[in-house]
């Protein structure tokens, strides 16, 4: 059906059309509000704005001038705003051949499968830099004309896709709206789209709190000079800015959680996928940036995941009750995005991790198993052992070091093969037979690069993605390692074989290095396809470079990545650590002490270093650090070295053995009944539910009230007894408690 700009057809529940005013308005009737309907939607089109206006109090006002749509800009719900308006909500699309998406001419409102869809032209402007290089990696030169006005091809299309959304997170029922953004740009590719926004309860952010692990101050409270971002910048090196952007489902927590004295705003996407976030707030701005890169393969088509934006009232103003809303939020999404990916929720225990200054020696591994043992200590990590040029190339050049350089480390794997100064497999079987005898569980480094030496390329031709330049994906370090193409079949049959093995010879789980930055997060930039193995070019395939495209690919590694996770999970049963602070994999981290403290809750199932120097800006009790950490299933790591063991230079000098094996072993008789956490007030403790018991865990002296009688393991002392109406705990002490009748808290 063609619309003509000047007739305005209200339609039935299923299609709608607002005619778009045309660019002068010169007579009273373009100046004149037209409305419309889609199901519980209702649309005003306005001189200067097009308002959205739902059912559930939601409000959307998109921002026009003349026929361009500029953006979103005012958003409320039941008249509370939900932002500040200094920035229109709007979307940033460039094509890698130098072309950028500077316009959007409003079409249409139309309804659609009970969404309201705002449909736009796209115009581009010419770049003169495209993204993909020469040869000597200068940025080649877009030459299509420059004087030309901004235009649109045939076909263009940008479509905004709204819906009301009303949804029950803990109880609380959250309302609200979605938005997804639909592409359709002939003869313009592109493999992200970023979604540059801003939200803020109330309008602005003074006041306001803001819960997000993986993003810096993990419980930021705004006060007009607060400071936040959520990259990562390293001064004194050669580039200091390391991640502006980190990949929201694998280094953060998967959502975004704000609050006020009265809301809390949620934004969610309807699916998980490859969004690398940006969240910031300079001080003075009454706006927190929300940057979501929706990144994908490079194609002329794509609509990215609806993302919603939810208000729900808080319960109270109670702070412990704000937290316990955090977490049963945060449970139910997590869970939602592994079941998505088909991961499998591994959890935190008291870990060791036995690491040698360079080559270890192997039969090393077995007295330090013995020790941790009787420290508690049921798992236990191997350093990377894998054929490296640590173990196979640098002792050859030992006395030339300075004359040759380096030619990488022991994280820079050769291929997965047990190396022969381990023993070979036999060496990995001997350890986990040894652990396996007393019961406890092993895990290994893996990576998804490889050194760049490796033998691997020979029967892997398409082993590393590329970058730009046509390079082997380095990722900043140096030329020692490089990025692996997950997505080769061949290396993937290489991968499952490996650790086939490793399986085999007793191994439980992995720790996946550089999961995010080298894994998920890993973008794959090919001209020609590197599978095929010295094909000359076709004749007559020359073309100038300019903006001509031939069969150019830029691939998403993430979703290959979580496939690959879920196989190693699954069909071998591992579990599965991860470098990151992320919803999708059990953490290995080591956040800043100053920002766990006191919000433990926020960093839980979480393997991680201790931070030393951060620790001792505090005059804090280190095994109350310790047993605080533990409540909420994160784990100190306690280094062993096991060349020097048993040496006490061999164990990390914070360990104090006689106060803190007691606290592991107790953990040891409860942690399976730990299932669900909740933080109890005024800073008593933490509470665990499972279905017939509860965990609790106390930080000091107090009655804990039980409706009726329980039996109680005081796990410390390793001693039963019934307590009826009422639980004496006494600080640092851990009690199972079997209920008759199950207690909830408030």
């Amino acid at each position: 059906m063609t619309i003509s700009r000047r007739l305005f057809l209200k339609g039935g529940a299923t299609a709608a059309t607002i005619a778009a005013l045309p660019p002068t308005r010169a007579t009273s009737e373009e100046n004149t509000s037209r409305q419309g309907s889609v199901e519980n939607i209702r649309f005003e089109r306005s001189p200067g704005r097009l308002r959205i206006m739902g059912a559930n109090g939601v409000q959307i006002a998109f921002v026009m001038d003349g026929k361009w749509l500029k953006g979103v800009g005012k958003v409320s719900l039941d008249g509370k705003p939900l932002r500040d308006v200094t920035e229109n909500i709007w979307p940033e699309m460039a094509t890698p051949y130098g072309a950028e998406v500077c316009r959007l001419e409003f079409m249409e409102v139309r309804g659609e499968a009970g969404a309201v869809v705002i449909s736009t032209r796209p115009y581009y402007r010419v770049i003169h830099r495209m993204e993909w290089t020469e040869h000597a990696m200068h940025p080649l030169t877009n030459t299509t004309s420059w004087s030309q006005e901004p235009s649109s091809p045939e076909g263009s299309r940008f479509d905004w896709i709204l819906r009301e959304v009303d949804e029950t997170y803990d109880g609380v029922v959250y309302s609200g709206f979605s938005y997804a953004f639909r592409y359709d740009g002939p003869g313009h590719p592109i493999y992200q789209i970023e979604d540059k926004a801003t939200w803020e309860l109330g309008g602005n952010i003074v006041g306001n709190g803001f819960i997000m692990r993986g993003g810096g101050e993990p419980h930021a409270r705004f006060a007009p000079n607060t400071s936040y971002y959520s990259g990562w910048d390293l001064p004194g090196i050669a580039n200091p800015h390391v991640f502006q952007h980190k990949p929201l489902y694998t280094q953060m927590q998967g959502f975004t959680f704000q609050y006020d004295a009265d809301h809390v705003l949620l934004t969610v996407h309807d699916h998980p996928s490859h969004v690398r976030s940006l969240f910031q707030r300079t001080p003075g701005q009454a706006a927190l940036l929300h940057f979501n890169q929706y990144c994908f393969d490079l194609t002329e088509r794509h609509t990215t995941p609806a993302r919603k934006i939810l208000v729900g009232r808080r319960k109270d103003r109670s702070e412990t009750t704000l937290a316990n809303h955090y977490l049963r939020v945060r449970d139910f999404l997590q869970d939602q995005h592994r079941k998505y990916y088909g991961l499998k929720y591994d959890k935190t225990r008291p870990v060791s991790h036995m690491e040698a200054k360079g080559l270890a020696q192997m039969e090393k591994f077995k007295p330090v198993l013995d020790q941790l043992k009787e420290w508690g200590i049921n798992r236990a990590f191997i350093m990377p052992i894998w054929r490296s040029p640590d173990s196979d190339i640098n002792p050859r050049f030992e006395k030339d070091r300075e004359r040759f350089g380096i030619f990488g480390n022991l994280c820079c794997p050769l291929e997965l093969e047990i190396a022969d100064c381990y023993g070979g497999w036999e060496g990995l079987r001997s350890v986990n037979q040894h652990a396996a005898s007393l019961n406890m569980e092993t895990f290994t480094w893996h990576a998804s690069h490889f050194s760049s030496m490796t033998p691997l390329l020979r029967q892997i031709p398409d082993l590393f993605c590329r970058d730009v330049n046509g390079q082997f994906n380095r990722n900043n370090y140096g030329h020692v390692l490089m990025a692996v193409n997950q997505r080769s079949p061949r290396y993937q049959e290489y991968l499952m074989a490996a650790y086939r093995k490793a399986k085999d010879c007793g191994l439980n789980g992995i720790f996946h290095d550089s999961h995010f930055n080298l894994a998920t997060d890993t973008i794959n930039f090919l001209h020609i396809d590197y599978s095929q193995e010295s094909q000359p070019a076709p004749p007559g395939e020359f073309h100038y470079p300019s903006d001509a495209q031939g069969q150019d690919q830029i691939l998403s590694m993430h979703d290959t990545a979580l496939h690959l996770q879920s196989r190693l999970q699954n069909e071998y049963g591992f579990f599965y650590y991860v470098e990151s602070e992320g919803a999708l994999g059990t953490s290995w981290s080591t956040p800043d002490y100053p920002h766990i403290r006191g919000n433990e809750y926020v960093y839980s199932n979480l393997d991680s270093g201790f931070d030393h120097e951060g620790f001792a800006k505090f005059d804090d009790d280190v095994v109350m650090a310790y047993f605080r950490a533990l409540s909420v299933r994160l784990t100190y790591q306690i280094g062993v070295e096991p060349n020097v063991f048993p040496d006490a230079r061999s164990i990390v000098r914070w360990w104090k053995p006689e106060s803190m094996v007691p606290i592991n072993r107790a953990f040891a008789r409860v942690e399976d009944h730990m299932e669900e956490m909740w933080v109890l007030d005024d800073d008593r403790g933490i509470l665990w539910k499972g279905t017939d018991a509860e965990v609790l865990f106390a930080y000091k002296s107090f009655d804990y009230p039980i409706h009726g009688s329980a039996e109680v393991l005081d796990a410390v002392e390793n001693r039963q007894h019934r307590s009826v109406n009422s639980l004496s705990a006494k600080p640092m002490g851990i009690y199972l408690l079997k209920l008759d009748n199950i207690h909830i808290p408030s």
